[in-house]
């Protein structure tokens, strides 16, 4: 978790600069969204942060990564899998069974390549 955080704050600069070229009311959202995370709204923002007019960006930004460095990609398929392990992780201490199938159908396609 920790080596995510820390890619997180590397990428996140990247992100805006990112944003700023693409949606700048979409920056100004997301940084909103970043900015004001407190442990009673953790759910909500994740909520907010999975909507398409959030994922989109984030789609188109994982390839460009790509192109700026070549090891990118790595990080950037590291940072997935441990957001589906932690997802995955998660759902074993709900209990809810929806999110684990939905974490483990993300994580298979890993295990394969």
């Amino acid at each position: 978790m920790f080596i995510l955080q820390a890619l997180w704050q590397i990428l996140l600069p990247c992100f805006y600069t990112y944003l700023d070229g693409v949606d700048v009311t979409l920056r100004a959202k997301f940084s909103d969204i970043c900015t004001s995370i407190d442990d009673d709204h953790i759910a909500k923002t994740v909520d907010k942060l999975n909507t398409d007019r959030f994922q989109q960006p984030m789609i188109v930004f994982s390839p460009a990564l790509a192109v700026d460095q070549p090891h990118d990609e790595f990080w950037w398929n590291y940072m997935t899998m441990v957001r589906i392990l932690l997802c995955f992780t998660r759902t074993r201490h709900d209990g809810s069974w929806d999110i684990h199938l939905y974490a483990f159908k993300r994580v298979l396609p890993f295990h394969f390549s």
